[in-house]
């Protein structure tokens, strides 16, 4: 059976936190999920190169993706994330506290992420959250 690795990819560590427990909390705990809080996009992306080198095929990633950080913002990991993984199995899921229509519109232009989630992460954005990675076991 598949594993989800679900990567939370945000500079700030309140966010972070709120996120990590909202998931331990809502999702539910027959799902085979690990999570793992990331503050420096560049380590991310650094996770996920070697995720994919190492051709481990029984995780799934998935990214729950800020937009405004330091270093790299959500759209240049975005932007990596085509190079490092053309085939588009890396799903991402933009969260920010983002009210944009520009940011939410952009993000539908890439085919990698399923959908804009609102920060904070709670109850309900998570069993929303939920039944989309059912899809990927």
């Amino acid at each position: 059976m598949k594993k989800i690795k679900l990567l939370i990819i945000d500079d700030d560590a309140l966010c972070l936190m709120i996120a990590n427990k909202s998931l331990r909390k809502f999702l539910p705990s027959k799902l085979p999920y690990q999570v793992e809080v990331i503050s420096n996009p560049v380590e991310g992306l650094n996770i996920i190169q070697k995720h994919i080198e190492s051709n481990i095929t029984s995780e799934v990633i998935v990214i729950l993706l800020d937009i405004n950080m330091p270093i790299l913002d959500g759209w240049a990991v975005l932007e990596e994330l085509d190079i490092l993984d053309p085939e588009q199995n890396i799903q991402v899921y933009m969260h920010s506290s983002s009210i944009s229509e520009l940011d939410i519109k952009r993000s539908k232009t890439y085919a990698r992420v399923r959908d804009f989630i609102h920060k904070p992460l709670n109850e309900m954005r998570v069993n929303s959250l939920n039944a989309d990675l059912m899809e990927f076991l």
